[in-house]
């Protein structure tokens, strides 16, 4: 028996705009969703990375050596500071993975991690500190969007300069893509002078905002969106 209705076949147009306005308007209450709980993930991760690596500093390579990594004071491919009369290369996490003992300026990558550890005394460079996949130190001058060629910055602009590190050097990335550095910051308490040494991650914004850190009046580290981590701070800021 047939049914005095033909059944009907698809949706009108009416229907079907109101279906896209439908799901429009759930894609924008999902996706900001999403990606801010996309942010928080890469955070969390970059947090954790910034412990392990404080971890293979101070139980591991500040045990096996005297200081922070740092290149040798005759390593002139290295950015250096001057503190008092006294001129030392910057901390550089590429020494976590090459004996800066052994790495020399006329070094290029890739570079052999010697090993010069005393067994009797126990000191010496016996790496490497970290067994991640590293990554390379980008070079400063080149441009950072690979993606968008008519953004001309380059990495540093955002603050990646041989400060940190010389291109090609190991290091470890973030989340976001940027290289994990190690920073010095000078400040004082009272009538100390201090120097605190931290693991940054340049965090969401790609870029290094050392040079607006402040100590808060409670004493913390107000670094932006930065994310930072202690490794050690010095009162007598000449070593």
């Amino acid at each position: 028996m047939r049914t005095k209705f033909a059944a009907r076949a698809g949706l009108t147009l009416l229907e079907l705009v109101m279906v896209v306005s439908i799901l429009a308007v759930l894609t924008a209450m999902v996706v900001p969703g999403m990606s801010s709980q996309q942010e928080e993930t890469r955070k969390t991760v970059a947090r954790s990375s910034l412990n392990d690596l404080r971890n293979a500093i101070t139980n591991r390579y500040l045990q096996d050596m005297t200081d922070l990594p740092r290149a040798r004071a005759d390593d002139t491919t290295r950015a250096s500071e001057t503190v008092g009369a006294v001129a030392r290369p910057l901390p550089q996490l590429h020494f976590l993975f090459v004996n800066p003992n052994s790495y020399v300026s006329t070094a290029t990558p890739p570079y052999t991690a010697l090993n010069d550890y005393d067994h009797q005394t126990r000191l010496g460079w016996n790496g490497p500190y970290v067994m991640t996949s590293p990554g390379k130190y980008p070079t400063p001058t080149a441009q950072r969007s690979v993606k968008n060629p008519n953004d001309a910055r380059t990495w540093a602009d955002y603050g990646f300069t041989t400060s940190y590190g010389n291109a090609g050097d190991q290091t470890l990335l973030d989340p976001w893509g940027s290289p994990y550095v190690l920073v010095t910051y000078d400040y004082t308490h009272g009538a100390a002078a201090l120097r605190s040494e931290y693991l940054v991650s340049a965090g969401p914004n790609l870029k290094l905002d050392h040079a607006t850190w402040a100590i808060n009046t409670d004493g913390s580290l107000n670094s932006g969106d930065d994310l930072v981590l202690l490794v050690r701070t010095d009162a007598d800021p000449n070593p």
